[in-house]
């Protein structure tokens, strides 16, 4: 090597450059590491929540049909949501899909759509009404489009142009697979190799959410493009880069104005009011119904090719202004400080102009209408009256809108319903397996301590009724039997006819924790003491061994339950309840729920912070320390 010094030279850059690697490596692991566990306590607990929901699979799930599988969520569930491939184009021209699906995106008075149909009869007008929805993407229905803005776009697409590659590369490419990833099942292929293979990523529903990914690394181009603009020294050189820029720009107008000559602006809601035209099998009805129906249909496409164009212009013009701003700087008419006001100053109009369409004074309440929300209704205020321990079912609107619909009979009761996108997953299985055959469930309807049943009159829908449930279990008891099953299927479908006062229904695999079996005599007794949330205590008493069901949902990941303050293991009861061996004599029982995962971060999140705030106390005793450069 000796002999050789370019050689030597060539090694010890090699090495050097190998130093830097791994040294730069090892800071933003360790950075990574400590941002993990600052925020530990959020990320592991709803990691090991989320094992436990829809989201992390179902023990009764069938892989060929369903919304679950057994590791997650079923792949056409999980990209239920999905856009069109070109729909991302949104990030630049905001309703060129229509924009929203519950809004009256064009004035009523040059609305062909409401034209149509206030020329039909009245009675059809109202039936079709439903149809009237403006959003005709991939989605299937939207509050609003992921509108980033049109000088945002146009200056980050100028600065894939303009910057060096430091880090327009690895922005471009993240854009590239995020956008391909919101197309979801119109990629089918790929997206179900990501769903199958990117960790975590089959406990999410929506790919059309991934967009903000994109809308956050365009945001940070765009603003490194206007300081390279306004920055660079050699301003012909810059000039250049400019116009080809341009061209980029120019390049997805074409391809905006491609999608504009090509789509039949028809939604998925179109296709539906069609079908439900052609399968009347009264021609005579059919003859008078079909042509305002298709004139509807007609004018509501005429409405979206409105807005596709409008908008199409509208962004045009806000980027004609940024372009001529950007011109003008090189040309020495405009300032730095000008150009960067004109363009920050159009961004937030053209921005702002398009938010307040989608959040404005109409999606607030004034406070007593709020408050006035929460009044309770008759039916809830009779069962008030009643303040035992109990739980609440409303089938008033349906079974079905009990678990997917309205949060109000949750905030006056304990209730049996009520939605949660990420369900426990033994409680989603006991909806669709049991619940939603209502009244056909009532064992399961008892068990889970449902005392009143809200019902609405046969003889008048408005009237709401509480119907009362004798049967009702109350927060706990003992039982007679154990009824031992070899499967979680067996286990559910043995809930549908049993009586659930004398008997519990226990996977076999829990039959290892059972010492006794029940054995249930007439003066035993359990009852609860109080229920704080985190912490239930009950007092039992009985002369023998005893087998207790608790109405509380099971949860292995952070309840402990002691006897007298020694530990003892819950056992799953009846597919979705807590069961507990109690022996005789007289005791005191107490749930509390303490997860070792919550536990765990907390300390770790504990010991990061202190590393965090030992390092920047270090940086600035440095900094302090450092001699001041003489002159």
């Amino acid at each position: 090597i000796h002999r050789y010094p370019k050689l030597r030279l060539m090694i010890m850059a090699i090495k050097n450059a190998y130093t830097q690697l791994f040294t730069s490596a090892g800071i933003a692991i360790g950075a990574a590491i400590l941002g993990i566990m600052v925020n530990g306590v959020l990320l592991f607990a709803t990691y090991d929540y989320s094992k436990r929901t829809i989201r992390g699979g179902s023990q009764l799930a069938d892989d060929k049909k369903g919304n679950v599988t057994k590791t997650g969520l079923s792949k056409d569930y999980a990209m239920s949501y999905s856009m069109y491939k070109t729909e991302p184009l949104v990030l630049m021209f905001p309703r060129i899909y229509g924009g929203s699906s519950d809004k009256l995106e064009i004035a009523e008075d040059k609305s062909k759509a409401i034209e149509a149909l206030q020329q039909m009869p009245q009675q059809l007008s109202q039936q079709i009404q439903g149809f009237m929805q403006f959003y005709w993407g991939g989605i299937g229905g939207t509050s609003g489009p992921p509108y980033l803005g049109a000088i945002v776009c146009f200056l980050a697409l100028i600065g894939f142009v303009l910057l060096d590659g430091k880090h327009k590369w690895w922005i471009l490419v993240t854009c590239i697979f995020t956008i391909i990833m919101s197309w979801g099942k119109y990629f089918e292929g790929f997206n179900t190799m990501v769903l199958n293979y990117l960790p975590m990523y089959n406990k999410f529903r929506a790919p059309s959410m991934i967009l903000v990914v994109p809308t956050l690394l365009l945001s940070m181009l765009s603003i490194l493009s206007l300081n390279n603009l306004l920055s660079e020294e050699n301003r012909d050189l810059l000039f250049t880069k400019y116009k080809k820029g341009l061209l980029v720009v120019g390049s997805i107008f074409i391809v905006a104005l491609l999608v504009y000559f090509t789509a039949d602006f028809t939604s998925e809601g179109d296709k539906v009011l069609l079908q439900q035209i052609n399968s009347i099998s009264d021609a005579q009805q059919k003859a008078t119904i079909e042509p305002p129906v298709r004139a509807f249909l007609t004018g509501i496409k005429k409405d979206r090719q409105t807005l596709f164009m409008g908008d199409l212009l509208r962004s045009f013009l806000f980027i004609l202004v940024a372009a001529v701003a950007i011109f003008a700087y090189f040309k020495k008419k405009l300032n730095a400080i000008s150009v960067t006001l004109i363009v920050g100053i159009f961004a937030f109009i053209d921005v702002m102009a398009i938010n307040i369409k989608y959040l404005n004074a109409d999606n607030f309440q004034e406070n007593t209408d709020y408050e006035n929300t929460f009044k309770p209704r008759e039916v809830d205020a009779q069962i008030l009256t009643d303040t035992g321990y109990y739980r609440v079912l409303d089938v008033s609107q349906g079974i079905n809108a009990a678990f997917n619909a309205g949060a109000l009979n949750s905030y006056f009761h304990k209730s049996v319903g009520g939605y949660h996108p990420a369900k426990l997953s033994i409680y989603q299985d006991l909806i669709e397996k049991q619940l939603y055959n209502f009244p056909s469930c009532l064992p399961v309807i008892d068990m889970l301590n449902t005392k009143y049943i809200i019902t609405s009159s046969q003889q008048n829908g408005q009237k709401l009724m509480a119907q009362p449930n004798p049967e009702a279990l109350g927060a706990c008891w003992f039982v007679k039997a154990i009824d031992f099953k070899k499967s979680p299927t067996e286990v559910m479908n043995a809930l549908t006819n049993f009586n659930p006062k004398d008997t519990a229904i226990i996977e076999d695999t829990f039959r290892a924790n059972l010492a006794a079996a029940a054995n249930k005599d007439s003066s035993s007794f359990i009852k609860m003491r109080y229920n704080d949330n985190d912490i239930i205590a009950y007092q039992s008493s009985s002369h023998n061994s005893e087998f207790a069901v608790f109405s509380e949902i099971y949860y292995d990941a952070g309840w402990v339950a002691t006897i007298d303050g020694k530990e003892s293991p819950i056992i799953r009861t009846n597919y979705v309840l807590r069961g507990l061996q109690v022996p005789a004599g007289k005791h005191e029982i107490r749930f509390e729920f303490k997860p070792s995962t919550i536990t765990n971060s907390n300390k770790a999140a504990i010991g990061a912070s202190a590393i965090i705030w030992l390092l920047l106390i270090w940086a600035f005793i440095i900094q302090f320390k450092k001699p001041k450069s003489t002159v």
